[in-house]
């Protein structure tokens, strides 16, 4: 059994030899071996195309995502320089507001605002501060000190229902008192005769000596009269635009 074994292998190798010496044999089997091994080595290159397209697919959201990043950083800084252009603006205006006699003014930074709508304050930060100064923009008034507490200080706002403002008109023609309603202001105790138009100014009289004389307040919107009575009712809205605001001006009044 043994020998058979060996003479069948014997057999084989020289019909191998043979073979392999065949020229024409051997160009047969490459042409059959050759799509077939071909058929073998598609599978691998795209699974090569594959990795390379999850690889630059990958890089190319690395990518997308620091633009992405840099462009918000870019807006950011373009913002903030926005933002310090407006406040260099307003300080700028501040310091154009007319010498008041008696008061130097001194720049008050917003912190924040009061959303109330019946009750309207602000939050400011300033040196030196003290109860019912008055606080105004590059517009007019804006409103009065109610609360310090060391740099800081609560603002009462012409808004506030609880804050009555005596004005009068450039010529002095006719007084009255402002007060705050919500989000608008009235005009109270101006009789129909002596009625302002649409339009005109209203300025802080110096009545009572909480208010320096002369500071712009609110203009004139509209005017009606009251049923059944001699008064006019003047809704008027105020100069001052204190909520886009960053700064505003403290008048303070000189010591002796």
């Amino acid at each position: 059994m043994k020998k058979t074994r060996t003479k069948v292998g014997v057999v084989l190798i020289l019909c191998l030899l043979y073979l392999s010496t065949n020229t024409s044999f051997t160009a047969q089997l490459n042409l059959v071996i050759a799509p077939i091994s071909g058929y073998f080595q598609v599978p691998v290159q795209w699974v090569s195309d594959g990795s390379l397209w999850f690889r630059d697919r990958q890089e190319l959201q690395q990518q997308h995502q620091q633009l992405t990043k840099l462009l918000y950083q870019q807006q950011a800084r373009l913002q903030a320089l926005a933002a310090m252009h407006e406040e260099n603006s307003q300080l700028r205006a501040l310091l154009h507001l007319p010498p008041l006699q008696g008061y130097d003014w001194v720049a008050a930074r917003i912190q924040s605002h009061s959303g109330q709508r019946q009750s309207q304050y602000l939050i400011v930060e300033a040196t030196a501060l003290h109860l019912n100064d008055m606080v105004v923009s590059k517009d007019g008034l804006v409103g009065l000190v109610e609360e310090v507490r060391g740099n800081y200080g609560t603002v009462r706002t012409l808004l506030d229902g609880s804050l009555a403002i005596p004005v009068t008109t450039v010529d002095h023609r006719l007084t009255a008192l402002l007060r705050g309603q919500a989000d608008r202001i009235q005009a109270e105790f101006i009789v129909w005769k002596d009625r302002p138009k649409a339009g005109d100014i209203f300025y802080t009289s110096g009545v009572g000596g909480l208010f320096p004389a002369g500071i712009a307040v609110a203009k004139v919107e509209k005017v009606e009269k009251i049923a059944g009575s001699q008064f006019a009712q003047i809704r008027v809205r105020a100069l001052a635009r204190w909520q886009g605001n960053a700064w505003l001006a403290v008048a303070r009044k000189k010591t002796p």
